[in-house]
């Protein structure tokens, strides 16, 4: 799995693109999502020196299938003003086997201690060294587990974001107790909001058929 990540490393940031990487665990259930994007009209059919365009390594990388084969799906960002490919996985099996965290760091590592989980990347973020023409990189850690503790740039709900630059060359550290879980707001909104507009709705309709009856 790991020489394909790094394939598509090669080909996509090479060319300047920024890349967003998103791990998600809900009720210890994981998700991985990556997303790599160039916006530079003027690269996407500029050859390199061995001939192929920027646009032939996205149509070279939406063609292969190893993905598939784990569990992952592949989708086609593209249109007229960029070129985009999307990777995703909700069968990961552990969290050490993420891609951009395995690829950029050198010694990631998860640490379970009864209910407690460290997650912690390295000291340095290395794919600024072996890619010059990578221009950011944005990490997102979505959980509805309790969050202990973060060194995260910035919190948006359940979402821990770290923004990744070249001179912010940085870790990622996050612990949470993975037996308890945070309130969903929106969720039990969105349920309780539900259940009102099938009351009025069974309310019109009994009404309805209250009137029809007594005519």
């Amino acid at each position: 799995m790991k020489k394909y990540i790094f394939l598509i490393l090669i080909l996509i940031f090479v060319s300047g693109c920024t890349a967003n990487y998103e791990l998600e665990i809900k009720s210890n259930k994981i998700k991985e999502k990556l997303t790599i994007l160039e916006t530079n009209i003027e690269l996407f059919d500029k050859e390199n020196d061995s001939g192929w365009t920027l646009r032939d390594s996205f149509e070279a990388l939406l063609s292969k299938d190893e993905f598939s084969k784990n569990d992952y799906s592949i989708k086609s960002l593209n249109n007229k003003e960029q070129l985009g490919v999307e990777y995703y996985n909700k069968k990961l099996e552990s969290m050490i086997n993420s891609t951009i965290l395995n690829q950029c760091y050198s010694n990631p590592s998860v640490i379970i201690d009864k209910n407690i989980v460290k997650i912690k990347t390295g000291d340095s973020f290395e794919c600024y060294e072996l890619y010059e023409n990578l221009e950011s990189v944005k990490v997102t850690f979505k959980t509805n587990h309790k969050v202990i503790y973060t060194n995260s740039d910035l919190k948006q709900g359940n979402s821990y974001i770290w923004n990744i630059t070249e001179k912010g060359n940085k870790n990622i550290e996050i612990s949470y107790d993975n037996s308890k879980t945070n309130f969903d707001f929106v969720l039990y909104l969105g349920i309780f909001i539900v259940f009102i507009v099938l009351i009025i709705i069974a309310t019109v309709i009994i009404k309805k058929l209250k009137n029809r009856n007594e005519f």
